[in-house]
């Protein structure tokens, strides 16, 4: 199955957790692991260390997500991961570039019938900020 196919089943399977009623709720690292599972593993690996089952697939290497905080001092950038989650990482990987997630999570909104734009944003927003909180709790450092 293409990559693009299993992102947007998972976009879909996420869509049954009550997330639109999460919106004024701090983010959730459960719910970021379970988006993770069905968007990132397969690049990053089960445990993100850039061990995934496409990463043979792919020109560069994949990142290890376990060591972001390493590789910036020490320190977290909550904000440069969430940039990076939402528009894509910007370098080439096999036919593309690391996808942006945001576009395959609106997209997927969009299978499932959503239509209201504010809805739909703050969905993204919410699983973008679940997954962030995710990998920021996997940090080795």
């Amino acid at each position: 199955m293409h990559a693009s196919t299993l992102a947007r089943l998972g976009v879909l399977a996420l869509l049954a957790f009550p997330l639109a009623s999460r919106a004024e709720e701090a983010p959730n690292p459960a719910f970021g692991e379970i988006i993770f599972g069905f968007s990132c593993a397969i690049c990053h690996g089960e445990t993100a260390r850039g061990d995934g089952p496409m990463q043979r697939a792919l020109k560069i290497a994949v990142p290890d997500l376990t060591r972001i905080s390493a590789r910036n001092g020490g320190s977290f950038p909550a904000q440069k991961v969430r940039l990076t989650i939402y528009g894509g990482a910007g370098a080439p990987a096999h036919i593309g570039q690391m996808p942006a997630w945001g576009d395959v999570f609106e997209r997927g909104l969009d299978d499932a019938g959503e239509s209201d734009p504010n809805a739909k944003q703050s969905l993204i927003e919410r699983r973008i900020e679940d997954l962030v909180a995710y990998l920021q709790t996997l940090q080795d450092q």
